[in-house]
Protein backbone atom coordinates (compact mmCIF):
# COMPACT_ATOMS: atom_id res chain seq x y z
CA UNK A 1 0.00 0.00 0.00
CA UNK A 2 3.44 2.52 0.37
CA UNK A 3 4.30 1.99 -3.08
CA UNK A 4 1.05 2.62 -4.39
CA UNK A 5 0.57 5.54 -2.27
CA UNK A 6 4.42 6.88 -2.96
CA UNK A 7 3.72 6.27 -6.48
CA UNK A 8 0.12 8.34 -6.38
CA UNK A 9 2.25 11.17 -5.34
CA UNK A 10 4.68 11.09 -7.33
CA UNK A 11 2.43 10.85 -10.60
CA UNK A 12 -0.26 13.84 -9.80
CA UNK A 13 2.69 16.06 -8.12
CA UNK A 14 3.90 17.86 -11.22
CA UNK A 15 -0.33 18.18 -12.52
CA UNK A 16 -1.05 20.01 -8.72
CA UNK A 17 1.85 22.39 -9.26
CA UNK A 18 0.47 22.72 -12.48
CA UNK A 19 -2.63 23.47 -11.42
CA UNK A 20 -1.78 25.26 -8.34
CA UNK A 21 0.62 27.68 -10.19
CA UNK A 22 -2.37 28.64 -12.61
CA UNK A 23 -5.19 29.19 -9.65
CA UNK A 24 -2.44 30.96 -7.60
CA UNK A 25 -1.15 32.68 -10.06
CA UNK A 26 -4.45 34.32 -11.19
CA UNK A 27 -5.64 34.36 -7.51
CA UNK A 28 -3.01 36.44 -6.55
CA UNK A 29 -2.55 39.18 -8.57
CA UNK A 30 -6.11 39.42 -9.10
CA UNK A 31 -7.18 40.29 -5.42
CA UNK A 32 -4.75 42.21 -5.28
CA UNK A 33 -2.41 40.83 -2.36
CA UNK A 34 1.17 42.11 -1.30
CA UNK A 35 2.57 42.95 -4.56
CA UNK A 36 5.75 44.46 -3.05
CA UNK A 37 9.04 44.08 -3.22
CA UNK A 38 8.67 42.95 -7.54
CA UNK A 39 6.06 39.76 -6.17
CA UNK A 40 8.47 37.89 -3.46
CA UNK A 41 5.61 37.51 -1.63
CA UNK A 42 4.12 35.55 -4.18
CA UNK A 43 7.06 33.14 -4.16
CA UNK A 44 6.29 32.25 -0.87
CA UNK A 45 2.63 32.00 -0.97
CA UNK A 46 2.92 29.50 -4.27
CA UNK A 47 4.70 26.22 -2.34
CA UNK A 48 2.33 27.03 1.03
CA UNK A 49 -0.56 26.79 -1.69
CA UNK A 50 0.92 23.46 -3.05
CA UNK A 51 1.06 22.25 0.66
CA UNK A 52 -2.47 22.70 1.25
CA UNK A 53 -3.89 20.87 -1.80
CA UNK A 54 -1.51 18.25 -1.65
CA UNK A 55 -2.34 18.25 2.48
CA UNK A 56 -6.42 18.38 1.09
CA UNK A 57 -5.98 15.33 -1.87
CA UNK A 58 -4.34 13.37 1.00
CA UNK A 59 -7.06 13.83 3.17
CA UNK A 60 -9.58 13.04 0.53
CA UNK A 61 -7.69 9.85 -0.77
CA UNK A 62 -7.27 8.57 3.04
CA UNK A 63 -10.86 9.00 3.06
CA UNK A 64 -11.68 6.80 0.33
CA UNK A 65 -9.31 4.31 1.20
CA UNK A 66 -10.55 3.96 4.92
CA UNK A 67 -14.81 4.05 3.84
CA UNK A 68 -15.61 0.90 1.37
CA UNK A 69 -18.61 2.89 0.08
CA UNK A 70 -17.89 5.50 -2.32
CA UNK A 71 -21.11 7.49 -1.81
CA UNK A 72 -20.40 7.51 2.11
CA UNK A 73 -16.52 8.56 1.45
CA UNK A 74 -18.07 11.55 -1.21
CA UNK A 75 -20.47 12.87 1.80
CA UNK A 76 -18.35 12.62 4.84
CA UNK A 77 -15.49 14.47 2.55
CA UNK A 78 -16.94 17.90 2.17
CA UNK A 79 -18.02 17.44 5.92
CA UNK A 80 -14.56 16.71 6.98
CA UNK A 81 -13.29 19.77 4.56
CA UNK A 82 -15.58 21.89 6.18
CA UNK A 83 -14.85 22.01 9.45
CA UNK A 84 -11.02 22.33 8.58
CA UNK A 85 -12.03 25.54 6.71
CA UNK A 86 -14.58 26.61 9.48
CA UNK A 87 -11.99 26.33 12.33
CA UNK A 88 -8.98 27.65 10.17
CA UNK A 89 -9.41 31.11 11.86
CA UNK A 90 -10.43 32.89 8.56
CA UNK A 91 -14.62 32.51 8.93
CA UNK A 92 -14.10 31.68 13.13
CA UNK A 93 -11.26 33.99 14.50
CA UNK A 94 -9.02 32.10 16.44
CA UNK A 95 -9.58 34.10 19.84
CA UNK A 96 -13.79 33.52 18.98
CA UNK A 97 -13.45 29.68 18.72
CA UNK A 98 -14.42 28.16 22.43
CA UNK A 99 -12.25 26.24 24.02
CA UNK A 100 -13.55 23.06 23.98
CA UNK A 101 -13.43 23.47 20.22
CA UNK A 102 -9.55 24.54 20.07
CA UNK A 103 -8.18 21.07 19.07
CA UNK A 104 -9.94 21.73 15.87
CA UNK A 105 -8.10 24.80 14.90
CA UNK A 106 -4.73 23.25 15.42
CA UNK A 107 -6.09 19.65 13.47
CA UNK A 108 -6.87 21.54 10.27
CA UNK A 109 -3.36 22.23 8.26
CA UNK A 110 -5.20 25.20 6.16
CA UNK A 111 -5.20 27.07 9.86
CA UNK A 112 -1.05 26.50 9.40
CA UNK A 113 -0.95 28.01 5.70
CA UNK A 114 -3.39 30.42 6.79
CA UNK A 115 -1.31 31.61 9.99
CA UNK A 116 1.75 31.42 7.58
CA UNK A 117 0.41 33.96 4.82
Amino acid sequence: SLPYLISQIAVEFPFAILEVTIYGTITYWMAGLNSDAFGAHFYIFLPILIAVYMTFRAFCRMISACIRSAVTAATLIPFGLAIWLVFTGFIIQYGSIPKWWLWLHYLAPSSYAFSAL
